[in-house]
This record gives C-alpha cells, structure tokens and sequence, in this order.
C-alpha cells in the first residue's frame, strides 16, 4: 500500500477514522504471506479488504460508539482465513487489544485454525498470545 494512514469514509461505516497500514503486525503477517508465495497484488487486495472491514469497526479510542457484529461465511480455499488474519493484524496495529475468533465447529479445524493465526503472526508472545479451547 502507498500510504501509511488510509481514511475510511465509507457511509456504512460506524464512523470515519483513519486506520494505520504500516504496523507491526501487518508487517508480521504480510511477511508470512510472502514466504507462503503469495504474490504483493494479492496481498495488497487482502489488505484493502481488511481496511474496509475494519473501517465498518468502532474506532477502539472513541469509547461512544456502538458496536456491530458480523460474520464471515464462504467456500472452502476461498481466503476466509488470510481475510480474518489481515483483520486482526490491522485491529491490533490500530489500538485493539484483544480479539475473540470462533475458529471452528470441530475440533480438527480450531487446531488448524488456530495454527493459522499463530504461524501468520509469528511474534513474541509478549506480544500476542493465542489461546484455544475446544
């Protein structure tokens, strides 16, 4: 991306705030999606995505701002899982300090799911840690 800070105006969102894309943890998970071959357009899209998904978020320094919740549904291999790991890196590079994911209906897949979001942050755990129950 071409600029540090992007502005989301989006009327749908909850309110206009700038969303930072030049943290730590992109940084950490765009790093990632490189060493899994991943090519700096696909990435770049990825992220644009997250943008606007976080844009429809409150900002987590404004403490008025009513909350919404959402859901991602989509096919098998169709991305759901980088799309919610570029969320949660933008979140945290943007004042968010916790996150909740419901990373599967089985077993089999929160494993998988949770493996997903360690391997893609691959971070000290002093600054993120992934916990997981079944």
């Amino acid at each position: 991306m071409s600029s540090e800070w992007l502005s989301v105006t989006d009327n749908d969102a909850v309110m206009p705030w700038s969303i930072s894309v030049d943290g730590f943890f992109r940084k950490s998970v765009e790093n990632r999606m490189l060493a899994d071959d991943m090519t700096e357009e696909a990435i770049d899209s990825i992220f644009n995505n997250a943008v606007r998904i976080l844009g429809r978020c409150p900002n987590p320094n404004i403490q008025e701002q009513v909350a919404e919740t959402g859901i991602v549904i989509g096919k098998v291999q169709s991305g759901k899982t980088s799309n919610f790991i570029s969320v949660l890196a933008l979140a945290f590079d943007n004042g968010y300090d916790i996150a909740i994911v419901l990373g599967g209906n089985t077993l089999n897949l929160l494993k998988q799911n949770a493996s997903r979001i360690s391997s893609a942050f691959s971070v000290d755990t002093e600054k993120l840690t992934v916990l997981k129950t079944n």
